[in-house]
């Protein structure tokens, strides 16, 4: 640890010590006092709270980022139903347009019609 101080200003530890009510997080720093480094300063102080609010913080993100995979999840499922939903739809209305621009029988026209004016109303609901 003194190779550390000679190139450090000062040294952490941490580590997690026995206590009557379990354990607790400690923090150790280890220093030169004074200018001309012939003593070391050595202080230790309690970061339990600290060290249990940020291990709640990380599971805070950690379920935060759990839900949102699966969000992402359910959205990239329902564009994927939903784009086939409109799909089928859409390729017999296109279909169907085709047939109506080229075909001459009336009545064949108004049967085109009344099935895309059917589906685009499909189309609509979904």
């Amino acid at each position: 640890m003194l190779k550390c101080l000679e190139q450090e200003e000062a040294v952490m530890l941490y580590f997690r010590s026995s206590a009557k009510d379990g354990y607790r997080y400690k923090e150790v720093k280890l220093s030169y006092f004074g200018k001309l480094k012939e003593r070391l300063l050595l202080t230790m102080r309690d970061i339990h709270e600290r060290t249990m609010q940020e291990e709640a913080n990380k599971q805070i993100i950690s379920d935060a980022y759990q839900l949102a995979l699966q969000a992402n999840q359910a959205k990239s499922e329902f564009f994927s139903k939903m784009s086939h939903d409109i799909r089928t739809p859409m390729n017999a209305i296109m279909g169907l347009a085709a047939l109506a621009a080229h075909c001459d029988d009336k009545d064949h026209v108004d049967d085109y019609l009344k099935k895309l004016s059917l589906l685009a109303n499909i189309c609509w609901s979904c």
